[in-house]
């Protein structure tokens, strides 16, 4: 998701089209998205209908991807079809030819909602891969552009269905009908697709692994990334948020609305926080901030509403932009910041007899009904490390996190917890386990547009991606565990690719933990006082002290699951 959101790459497959259209006839185009998996499909999917009278529109299809692997989002087209039927009219205005919503809904299908190759081969059709085959092959002379902006395994079930119910000349003559553009690999249907029919005209740029292929692919060219810190190419100083507003976004119809709406996700929160109810919007975050960061920057006026409970540490480090974001812009929100205390849920307490980890499962949660073979599938043993977050709620004084609670006890949060580096470190620099650390690199000489860099912190993901911050590069990484961090830089200018470093990440002094942190009024985390650990997890005491009660209590309504004996 980008906070920052500017013209992005989905739009480039069918723009070449369009340059290419208007010198011939018009031509067909079969869309697979993968909407939904963030805001870019639907945003390209607006820039397309107000180009649809260049294109004969023959489908639009909503795909898995590896970004949104189990789900489609058809709901998401009709939608916005639906927004482009009330300014149809105005549209034929300036030029004719706008095809019709109803025709464009009739169009709308879907994929299997499973990932990849899981769903190609027999019994694994669906609307949108038959809807294919029977497209291309109606007789028209034109040959039908896929344009594929998420994963590709519609198309890799229409051409498997097809190779195994038709001859070999039928195959190669269906082959021939196709023409695809695809944004990367954002599956593994593509590779297979590739190799298995390498006759198929193909475009893309291949690759799937993080931070990478998108960097090297040619359709990044057409924006950047600036909250990513992806992408070079885009000036930010000609499109950002407020020419978007202008421009775009505002007073331009129900069309244009639609262009820069955020995720299902943040506008459900901001949704729910705008509902006439005096009670605060407890937010419970099991993984990352950016739904959070949407909602604050599209609708800041629902701050005072929210009660964040993050469930920090490993999650912070895949979410460290937007926790960055959200430090910097909305210092005033309330947010308990656990970044080790929920670890008490599952680490020290009361482990003897039926409480420990596996013997709780196998005696208390193991075939209670639906639910707890639910709960066994998922591990075997006691995890539920997000469950402090409901747990505060259950036993405690939810507006005072200071105070006990079987989610744990918090302290208000202290100043100078982000650490940034000016150039290349060394074992013996210090950053703050659990803060925010930048390194700040001045850029090489003939660095130019096309150039990238990320650093790779112990050979774990995610890497951390380099932007251009004036004359330098800047680089974001949180650290989940105090110790000795080691580094690499990857990078395609030779000044910089393979450089190593290292830097130690370590616990904030006592003496600094007392200075409250001002700026942040209403947030908290995890309690430093070494008696309050488990471990190296500071604060994990204050749950673990409540093992047994709420084990207790979760075995109880575990129980009500089973059949009532009469």
């Amino acid at each position: 998701m980008a906070m920052n959101l500017i013209f992005r790459g989905l739009f480039v497959g069918f723009l070449s089209l369009l340059l290419v259209g208007s010198l011939q006839a018009r031509e067909r185009l079969f869309v697979l998205t993968d909407i939904e998996n963030e805001p870019d499909d639907a945003q390209s999917l607006v820039r397309l209908l107000t180009y649809a009278n260049h294109f004969d529109l023959e489908g639009l299809v909503a795909t898995t991807s590896i970004h949104q692997p189990d789900q489609t989002a058809a709901w998401r087209i009709r939608e916005i079809v639906e927004a482009y039927g009330k300014v149809q009219a105005n549209l034929n205005l300036h030029e004719p030819g706008y095809p019709s919503a109803q025709s464009l809904l009739s169009i709308i299908k879907e994929g299997r909602a499973d990932y990849g190759m899981r769903a190609v081969g027999k019994g694994m059709d669906s609307s949108g891969s038959d809807w294919l085959i029977e497209v291309a092959d109606r007789s028209d002379v034109r040959p039908i552009w896929v344009t594929v902006w998420g994963g590709p395994n519609v198309l890799a079930q229409a051409l498997w269905k097809v190779r195994a119910t038709r001859s070999a000349s039928e195959l190669k003559a269906f082959i021939s009908k196709l023409r695809v553009y695809t944004i990367s690999d954002q599956d593994n249907s593509g590779p297979w697709i590739r190799k298995t029919f390498p006759s198929l005209f193909y475009v893309a740029s291949p690759g799937m692994h993080a931070g990478g292929a998108y960097h090297h692919a040619t359709w990044s060219g057409i924006s950047g990334d600036r909250f990513h810190g992806r992408f070079a190419g885009g000036d930010y100083d000609l499109v950002g948020n407020d020419w978007l507003d202008t421009h775009i976004r505002q007073g331009k119809g129900p069309l244009g609305a639609r262009v820069g709406e955020a995720t299902e996700g943040s506008s459900w929160m901001i949704h729910c926080a705008q509902r006439q109810d005096e009670r605060p919007l407890h937010v419970l975050v099991w993984g990352g901030l950016e739904d959070l960061a949407q909602a604050l920057h599209d609708a800041p006026e629902i701050l005072p509403k929210l009660r964040v409970y993050f469930i920090g540490g490993p999650n912070k480090k895949w979410s460290k932009d937007a926790y960055h974001y959200i430090q910097t812009h909305h210092p005033k929100l309330w947010m308990i910041e656990s970044n080790a205390t929920y670890r008490g849920w599952f680490v020290g307490g009361d482990q003897r007899g039926d409480l420990g980890n596996e013997t709780f499962v196998r005696e208390h949660v193991k075939g209670h009904g639906a639910l707890g073979n639910h709960f066994v599938r998922a591990k075997s043993v006691l995890k539920m490390g997000d469950t402090p977050s409901v747990a505060r709620l259950l036993r405690g004084n939810s507006s005072d996190p200071t105070q006990p609670s079987w989610g744990g006890r918090f302290v208000p949060v202290w100043d100078h917890r982000t650490t940034v580096f000016k150039g290349w470190t060394r074992d013996e620099d210090k950053a703050e386990v659990f803060g925010i650390t930048e390194f700040v690199i001045p850029i090489p000489q003939t660095w130019f547009d096309h150039h990238w860099a990320r650093m790779i912190f112990d050979e774990s993901q995610p890497p951390s991606l380099g932007w251009v911050d004036g004359t330098n590069l800047r680089f974001r990484f949180s650290p989940r565990d105090a110790k000795l961090w080691r580094y690499r830089v990857e990078s395609n200018h030779p000044a910089i690719d393979g450089h190593l470093g290292a830097f130690t990440a370590e616990a904030p002094t006592a003496e600094r933990t007392k200075k409250v942190a001002h700026n942040h009024p209403y947030w908290w985390i995890d309690n430093p006082d070494p008696k309050l650990s488990e471990g190296v997890h500071p604060g994990a005491r204050t749950v673990s002290r409540w093992r047994e009660s709420f084990l207790r209590d979760f075995s109880r309504r575990l129980d009500r699951c089973l059949p009532r004996v009469q």
